[in-house]
């Protein structure tokens, strides 16, 4: 196993891979749960053409947002949490969440519109949901890692 900072930063990337597949299964498995399984229970095959045109593009982009969001929150999550000695897996699951809660009250402050508030808020929802496991996914890495080494 190589040592030094190339591992380092190798181990680190491994973490927010995983964190991001983690965030985007999880993303996929509530727009599952949420709007397909009851779309087509209360509207059979006419809901089809609305999932294979809405909510299979919205999962697939759903992979994307995921990595960007990853990238640009839990780096800087990752860099703190191991400066601050955070290594337990509770932390790591409390710090993705409070990283998901940070991404989904961006647009809760920056809607203006009353009626979108429900919408905002069920993202945010989504957001803190898909944000624990993330964290999990990306302690997991790296506890395998520092074991392993």
């Amino acid at each position: 196993m190589p040592t030094g900072a190339k591992s380092e930063r190798s181990d680190r990337m491994g973490a927010l891979v995983a964190a991001a597949v983690a965030a985007w299964a999880t993303i996929a498995a509530v727009v599952l749960l949420l709007f397909v399984i009851p779309g087509i229970w209360f509207n059979g095959p006419l809901f089809l053409p609305f999932v294979a045109s809405v909510i299979l593009p919205a999962v697939v982009f759903g992979f994307v947002f995921a990595s960007i969001v990853t990238a640009i929150i839990g780096w800087p999550a990752l860099f703190l949490a191991e400066s601050l000695k955070l290594t337990r897996w509770w932390h790591a699951t409390l710090i993705g969440g409070a990283s998901g809660l940070l991404v989904g009250a961006i647009p809760v402050f920056t809607t203006k519109s009353p009626q979108a508030f429900p919408l905002t808020m069920a993202f945010m929802l989504v957001c803190v949901v898909a944000g624990a496991p993330a964290g999990l996914a990306a302690w997991n890495v790296r506890w395998r890692e520092k074991r392993v080494a």
